[in-house]
């Protein structure tokens, strides 16, 4: 019989809420083996719940060295599947705001975790396996406010491009840009951009931002999932991708 640490995995960080959760069910309904990371246990033992006996978690914070060290342990050798970078922090701040403290928290979860962490793990990276990065919208749109945070996910492109030219032809990398999504995270991101505005001011951000999708809606996180999930297990002759999952927000 297969011991577990001959089983291979398929690592998610963030897996304890929004596209993170979604992806681990998504890819418990495939049969895959699930290593659950986030830095919140309880959220992480209810998305081991709900995706059943394949799953297994560790609370570890990407964004330190000791977090990426827990994960390693927690696989303990076994084989990486895939490898998808779900963890991430949203940050609205304008330019005078976004003091060191602001821009390292959102490039440690945000870049350099995901960096750090494939390094970590590209010895467990077999031939045919994948890394997935979670970027979004805000790498290709400008936006008032949001300038470290949208620095932090631009730089995903870079290291997309980079990893798929030096890992290939065994590893394939990839990364899923998506738009509004409806998430806890999407919820307090709309509340931090209409802190201080009046109702007219709140109705004319709503319009604007209603009027550039083209399918009329935000995602659910299963729509993200099933992108992230084809790059991850099926998109085998996929890249070096970057995948826009925005319904039509950055076509026009």
């Amino acid at each position: 019989m297969e011991s577990d640490r001959d089983q291979a995995v398929t690592v998610v960080t963030g897996a304890g809420s929004g596209v993170g959760r979604a992806t681990v069910l998504a890819l418990a309904e495939r049969g895959a083996r699930v290593l659950c990371v986030g830095r919140r246990l309880h959220l992480l033992d209810e998305t081991v719940a709900l995706s059943g006996a394949h799953s297994f978690a560790v609370d570890a914070d990407v964004g330190t060295d000791e977090g990426i060290s827990s994960i390693v342990a927690a696989l303990d050798g076994a084989p990486v599947k895939a490898l998808i970078h779900c963890a991430a922090v949203e940050g609205v701040h304008d330019l005078a705001s976004s003091d060191r403290g602001v821009f390292d928290e959102l490039i440690a979860i945000n870049l350099a975790g995901p960096f750090l962490l494939t390094r970590a793990l590209q010895s467990s990276l077999p031939s045919g396996s994948a890394v997935v990065f979670v970027g979004s919208i805000s790498a290709h749109c400008g936006r008032t406010r949001h300038a470290a945070y949208a620095a932090s996910k631009a730089g995903l492109h870079g290291l997309t491009k980079s990893l798929a030219v030096e890992l290939a032809p065994h590893v394939r990398v990839n990364c899923v840009d998506p738009g509004g999504v409806q998430t806890a995270m999407l919820t307090q991101t709309i509340n931090d951009f209409v802190a201080g505005l009046d109702g007219d001011q709140i109705q004319q951000l709503i319009d604007a931002e209603r009027g550039r999708l083209l399918l009329e809606r935000v995602a659910d996180p299963q729509e993200v999932a099933k992108a992230i999930v084809f790059l991850a297990l099926d998109a085998s002759y996929c890249t070096g991708t970057v995948l826009t999952v925005d319904g039509g927000y950055t076509a026009h």
